[in-house]
Protein backbone atom coordinates (compact mmCIF):
# COMPACT_ATOMS: atom_id res chain seq x y z
CA UNK A 1 0.00 0.00 0.00
CA UNK A 2 3.06 1.75 1.08
CA UNK A 3 4.02 1.99 -2.88
CA UNK A 4 0.44 3.01 -4.10
CA UNK A 5 0.45 5.69 -2.05
CA UNK A 6 3.70 6.81 -3.27
CA UNK A 7 2.80 6.37 -6.91
CA UNK A 8 -0.57 8.04 -6.81
CA UNK A 9 1.51 11.38 -4.69
CA UNK A 10 4.07 11.23 -7.24
CA UNK A 11 1.69 11.16 -9.89
CA UNK A 12 0.03 14.40 -8.42
CA UNK A 13 3.05 16.11 -8.20
CA UNK A 14 4.13 15.69 -11.88
CA UNK A 15 0.77 16.60 -12.89
CA UNK A 16 1.22 19.69 -10.66
CA UNK A 17 4.73 19.93 -12.22
CA UNK A 18 3.88 20.15 -15.61
CA UNK A 19 1.40 22.92 -15.47
CA UNK A 20 4.57 24.89 -14.35
CA UNK A 21 6.11 23.72 -17.51
CA UNK A 22 3.42 24.57 -19.92
CA UNK A 23 3.03 28.00 -18.49
CA UNK A 24 6.62 28.52 -19.32
CA UNK A 25 6.31 26.87 -22.68
CA UNK A 26 3.37 29.47 -23.56
CA UNK A 27 5.37 32.04 -22.12
CA UNK A 28 8.58 31.73 -24.25
CA UNK A 29 6.33 30.72 -27.59
CA UNK A 30 4.55 34.48 -26.66
CA UNK A 31 8.07 36.25 -26.70
CA UNK A 32 9.26 34.29 -29.22
CA UNK A 33 6.09 35.25 -31.34
CA UNK A 34 6.97 39.34 -30.25
CA UNK A 35 10.23 39.00 -31.10
CA UNK A 36 10.51 36.88 -34.51
CA UNK A 37 7.30 37.38 -35.20
CA UNK A 38 6.52 33.47 -35.62
CA UNK A 39 4.93 30.81 -33.36
CA UNK A 40 7.72 27.93 -32.15
CA UNK A 41 5.78 25.36 -34.29
CA UNK A 42 5.60 22.09 -31.84
CA UNK A 43 4.65 24.12 -28.47
CA UNK A 44 0.95 23.92 -29.10
CA UNK A 45 1.16 20.31 -29.96
CA UNK A 46 3.04 19.29 -26.99
CA UNK A 47 1.29 21.55 -24.66
CA UNK A 48 -1.95 19.83 -26.09
CA UNK A 49 -0.16 16.50 -25.20
CA UNK A 50 0.75 17.68 -21.29
CA UNK A 51 -2.46 18.75 -20.46
CA UNK A 52 -3.96 15.39 -20.91
CA UNK A 53 -1.36 14.33 -18.91
CA UNK A 54 -1.88 17.29 -16.17
CA UNK A 55 -5.85 15.80 -16.29
CA UNK A 56 -4.86 12.15 -16.33
CA UNK A 57 -2.32 12.09 -13.92
CA UNK A 58 -4.02 14.34 -11.02
CA UNK A 59 -7.16 12.74 -11.28
CA UNK A 60 -6.69 10.20 -8.68
CA UNK A 61 -5.07 12.64 -6.00
CA UNK A 62 -8.38 14.23 -6.54
CA UNK A 63 -10.54 11.50 -6.15
CA UNK A 64 -8.84 10.70 -2.99
CA UNK A 65 -9.33 14.17 -1.37
CA UNK A 66 -13.28 14.34 -2.50
CA UNK A 67 -12.40 17.01 -4.85
CA UNK A 68 -14.49 14.80 -7.97
CA UNK A 69 -17.41 16.70 -9.10
CA UNK A 70 -20.58 15.62 -6.97
CA UNK A 71 -24.07 16.76 -7.76
CA UNK A 72 -25.62 16.57 -4.60
CA UNK A 73 -29.06 17.97 -5.53
CA UNK A 74 -30.59 14.55 -5.68
CA UNK A 75 -29.58 13.64 -2.12
CA UNK A 76 -29.55 17.13 0.06
CA UNK A 77 -32.97 16.34 1.42
CA UNK A 78 -33.26 12.35 0.89
CA UNK A 79 -33.24 9.96 3.71
CA UNK A 80 -29.50 8.85 4.29
CA UNK A 81 -30.80 5.26 3.30
CA UNK A 82 -31.66 6.74 0.09
CA UNK A 83 -28.62 9.08 0.10
CA UNK A 84 -26.50 6.49 0.96
CA UNK A 85 -27.48 4.03 -2.57
CA UNK A 86 -27.21 6.98 -4.52
CA UNK A 87 -23.88 6.90 -3.42
CA UNK A 88 -22.80 3.35 -3.62
CA UNK A 89 -24.61 3.45 -6.80
CA UNK A 90 -22.80 6.88 -8.35
CA UNK A 91 -19.20 4.68 -6.93
CA UNK A 92 -20.14 1.79 -8.74
CA UNK A 93 -20.45 3.81 -12.38
CA UNK A 94 -17.53 5.95 -11.83
CA UNK A 95 -15.28 2.70 -10.70
CA UNK A 96 -16.86 0.37 -13.63
CA UNK A 97 -16.54 4.18 -16.42
CA UNK A 98 -12.76 4.80 -14.99
CA UNK A 99 -11.65 0.80 -15.14
CA UNK A 100 -13.30 -0.09 -18.86
CA UNK A 101 -11.63 3.25 -19.83
CA UNK A 102 -8.12 2.43 -17.98
CA UNK A 103 -8.56 -0.57 -20.15
CA UNK A 104 -9.32 0.38 -23.69
CA UNK A 105 -6.40 2.97 -23.19
CA UNK A 106 -3.91 0.12 -21.89
CA UNK A 107 -5.10 -1.86 -24.84
CA UNK A 108 -4.29 1.28 -27.03
CA UNK A 109 -1.19 1.92 -25.75
CA UNK A 110 -0.41 -1.60 -26.32
CA UNK A 111 -1.80 -1.90 -30.29
CA UNK A 112 0.41 1.12 -30.61
CA UNK A 113 3.17 0.06 -29.68
CA UNK A 114 2.77 -2.91 -31.34
CA UNK A 115 2.04 -1.56 -34.58
CA UNK A 116 4.67 1.73 -33.98
CA UNK A 117 1.72 4.07 -34.77
CA UNK A 118 2.80 7.76 -34.11
CA UNK A 119 0.77 11.19 -32.91
CA UNK A 120 0.23 13.35 -36.16
CA UNK A 121 1.79 16.60 -35.67
CA UNK A 122 4.61 18.65 -36.11
CA UNK A 123 7.17 16.64 -34.17
CA UNK A 124 5.42 13.07 -34.36
CA UNK A 125 5.83 10.80 -31.17
CA UNK A 126 4.82 7.41 -30.41
CA UNK A 127 1.57 7.53 -29.66
CA UNK A 128 1.59 5.14 -27.06
CA UNK A 129 3.24 7.59 -24.43
CA UNK A 130 0.22 9.74 -24.87
CA UNK A 131 -2.10 6.52 -24.28
CA UNK A 132 -0.57 4.88 -21.57
CA UNK A 133 -0.50 7.65 -18.71
CA UNK A 134 -4.40 7.52 -19.89
CA UNK A 135 -5.06 4.03 -18.90
CA UNK A 136 -2.23 4.52 -16.00
CA UNK A 137 -4.16 7.50 -14.83
CA UNK A 138 -8.00 6.00 -15.15
CA UNK A 139 -6.54 3.12 -13.38
CA UNK A 140 -5.21 4.54 -10.33
CA UNK A 141 -8.72 6.75 -10.20
CA UNK A 142 -10.97 3.31 -10.44
CA UNK A 143 -8.76 1.86 -7.49
CA UNK A 144 -9.21 5.72 -5.60
CA UNK A 145 -13.24 4.90 -6.04
CA UNK A 146 -13.18 1.59 -4.88
CA UNK A 147 -11.21 2.53 -1.77
CA UNK A 148 -13.84 5.49 -1.15
CA UNK A 149 -16.65 2.91 -1.82
CA UNK A 150 -14.98 -0.02 0.83
CA UNK A 151 -14.52 2.78 3.12
CA UNK A 152 -17.66 3.94 2.99
CA UNK A 153 -16.48 7.77 3.22
CA UNK A 154 -18.46 10.42 2.13
CA UNK A 155 -18.20 12.54 -0.83
CA UNK A 156 -17.35 15.79 0.76
CA UNK A 157 -17.39 17.00 4.15
CA UNK A 158 -20.28 18.36 5.80
CA UNK A 159 -20.53 21.84 6.07
CA UNK A 160 -20.27 23.63 9.16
Amino acid sequence: MRIYNFAVAGMALISAALIFVVMGMVSIDVVWRVVVGRSIGWVFEFAGHIMVFILVLGMPQVARKGGHVVIDIFVQNASPKVASLFRVLSMSIAIISCAVIAYAAGAMALADLDRSIMTSGVYPLPRAIITAPIGIGFAFTAIEFLILLVKGKEDRPKAS
